[in-house]
């Protein structure tokens, strides 16, 4: 179990539920628990969890008048005890290796025991076969796949793996900044086309190198809860972007020109032109 003020700020998946841990200590006893569970002892540690999607939430943070953290937006916040159902993440290449080497679910559990049972069922000879295709691979979709950044892989094998590669899907994932994504997609030099979707990305620029989304032309950024002034920021490093999606974020204002704020943005050279999704 993960312990300490690392922990705060992680994104998390609970069956299929993405969230961002927000506190993660001891509350009141009187916690009223679910029917299927035991009295919590005093010295139970529970995980505050703020929900991407707030209905899934029951409040704000707030236990028996006791502010235990803050939620970006109302009621979408509850408390969770540690549990398996808790996924904190796996590197890029362990997930592209589940959805093209191994894809089968049985597998996916073994992920990443290179010297176990995952390596004795399919054969270390098949294994390393497939792991040469990844290079050739043009298009990748590894959305949903619990990615939280490039783990304990190098930057080298990154770079080996993904040669051929030019669109990639990393939609609904649990990267925490954007600096984890630039991580990856520097070491990517065909890379034109980049979704995701869902992601809910702190914009840590500082830690942003110049060169992450360099060959980005197609940017595809729907639903991440950011604001027109995060995307601006963010465009600074985006020098060859061409067409960008950003839509559906709950704090979005109209364009200067009254236009849907919901729309795709086309860019030339030094302006660009809003069109509306309709």
């Amino acid at each position: 179990m993960l312990e300490g003020a690392d922990i705060i700020g992680l994104r998390v998946d609970v069956e299929g539920q993405l969230g961002t841990i927000r506190f993660h200590g001891s509350i009141s006893p009187s916690l009223t628990l679910p029917p299927t569970s035991s009295r919590s002892k005093p010295d139970t540690l529970w995980y505050g969890i703020e929900w991407d999607d707030p209905s899934r939430g029951k409040h704000s943070g707030t236990h028996n008048g006791i502010k235990y953290f803050i939620t970006k937006h109302p009621n979408a916040g509850s408390f969770i005890k540690p549990s398996s159902k808790i996924k904190f993440g796996r590197s890029y290449l362990a997930a592209v290796q589940t959805k093209y080497i191994f894809n089968d679910e049985d597998e996916l559990a073994n992920m990443g025991d290179w010297g176990g049972k995952v390596v004795e069922a399919i054969g270390w000879e098949k294994i390393k076969r497939k792991q040469k295709t990844l290079s050739w691979l043009q298009e990748v979709n590894v959305s949903g796949l619990q990615i939280s950044g490039i783990g304990n892989d190098t930057e080298e094998a990154v770079r080996e793996s993904s040669k051929s590669l030019w669109e990639l899907d990393m939609s609904r994932n649990l990267f925490r900044t954007i600096s984890e994504v630039g991580v990856l997609t520097r070491c990517m030099s065909k890379l034109e086309v980049l979704r995701l979707n869902y992601c809910r990305l702190e914009l840590d620029i500082d830690r942003l190198r110049v060169d992450s989304f360099r060959s980005i032309k197609v940017l595809v950024l729907n639903s991440v809860d950011w604001s027109w002034k995060q995307m601006g920021v963010l465009s600074a490093f985006l020098p060859a972007l061409e067409d960008l999606s950003f839509a559906f974020q709950p704090y979005l204002t109209k364009l200067i020109d009254g236009s849907d704020p919901n729309c795709s943005i086309t860019y030339s050279h030094s302006h660009h032109s809003g069109q509306g999704n309709g």
